[in-house]
């Protein structure tokens, strides 16, 4: 079967761990695979007035994991 991705609860840590990685993931050039540091810092800029790629990203995946729990629901039935 196929993984559901369901919105769960995950410590503080992982938390960090996964905003530190997006703002890496992000941040790198496509050519170089190095960091890009005027990326880097325009995305902590525009992920601090909540917009940008990375908000946009989580939000995607938000609304694609409220929508599995709903199909989820409907299956159990």
């Amino acid at each position: 079967g196929v993984k559901k991705e369901i919105p769960v609860f995950i410590k503080f840590e992982r938390q960090i761990k996964f905003a530190i990685n997006s703002f890496i993931e992000n941040s790198r050039t496509k050519q170089m695979k190095s960091i890009n540091l005027k990326k880097l810092v325009n995305i902590l800029c525009f992920s601090y007035k909540f917009k940008g790629p990375i908000i946009k990203k989580n939000y995607q995946m938000y609304k694609k994991a409220i929508d599995n729990r709903v199909l989820l629901s409907f299956i159990k039935r």
